[in-house]
């Protein structure tokens, strides 16, 4: 897998911009490991895990 290939940048600004244009709550999640600590948090959730590595130098 290339550096493009795990650069989720555009994709995550995207849907950032649209929540923020919507008012819509987001979930920011990454592997779901930690879904059991705390309170439940409610909104669309945001995945992290395809934007991964070093995207840039």
């Amino acid at each position: 897998m290339n550096t493009v290939d795990r650069d989720a940048s555009q994709a995550l600004l995207e849907q950032v911009n649209q929540a923020l244009q919507d008012n819509t709550p987001l979930r920011i999640r990454g592997g779901n490991s930690k879904a059991f600590l705390g309170r439940e948090v409610a909104g669309i959730p945001l995945d992290t895990r395809a934007h991964r590595g070093i995207v840039s130098y």
